[in-house]
């Protein structure tokens, strides 16, 4: 996973990346967007690297630029991603870059298509729209098939309704055959019993 988790195709994004004085080893603090040998670049994954024009910006609260660029403090600056960079079609994409007598750290940005993944572009509806609803939890629940060890399977609901008929419903009496009925009235299942009243099989009538 990247520095950076942004949905694919996103638009107006800023990153931030860090120089180094190589000579001192400490933050380099002095770099601005014009500077002599600053050297930007985007690559999309298995793409060859793109330039990043740098642009200047004011302060740090200004809007959106494709490659703006100012120092944040202590060696860190912000940088504006052409939109270009991320749209979708990659997974990744380094943002890198050279400066002389200096080190740039550059950002991995992860590029995801869901954005329920998108840690820094969650999206109300997108969420909303992730969650299943109650209704549609009840039921996927009570579609689950349950073996019934017979030829054919019964839905978790159907069982139940079965138990419950056992349990409480009305059942009626014909020879050898003991039919349950559910609280509706309904035929559950018929079991046939021996003469001494064990149960010898039993076939489901609903699901």
């Amino acid at each position: 996973m990247g520095d950076y988790i942004f949905k694919a195709a996103s638009t107006s994004k800023s990153v931030i990346i860090r120089i180094i004085d190589n000579a001192t080893g400490l933050p380099e603090t002095s770099t601005v967007y014009n500077t002599s040998g600053l050297l930007l670049y985007y690559n999309r994954i298995g793409s060859a690297n793109v330039a990043i024009t740098p642009a200047e910006l004011a302060t740090l609260a200004a809007a959106w630029a494709s490659g703006g660029f100012i120092h944040i403090g202590s060696g860190y600056y912000r940088l504006d991603v052409p939109d270009a960079a991320l749209i979708a079609g990659v997974t990744n994409v380094l943002i890198h870059g050279t400066l002389t007598d200096k080190t740039i750290i550059g950002a991995e940005i992860s590029l995801e298509s869901k954005v329920v993944s998108d840690l820094n572009d969650l999206d109300s509806a997108d969420i909303t729209a992730a969650v299943p609803t109650a209704s549609a939890i009840v039921t996927a629940i009570s579609e689950l098939v349950v073996d019934d060890g017979g030829a054919t399977d019964k839905t978790l609901l159907g069982a139940l309704k079965d138990l419950v008929a056992y349990i409480i419903g009305d059942k009626t009496k014909s020879g050898t055959s003991h039919t349950y009925k559910d609280v509706g009235g309904n035929s559950r299942f018929i079991a046939v019993v021996d003469s001494d009243g064990n149960r010898t099989m039993s076939t489901r009538t609903l699901d």
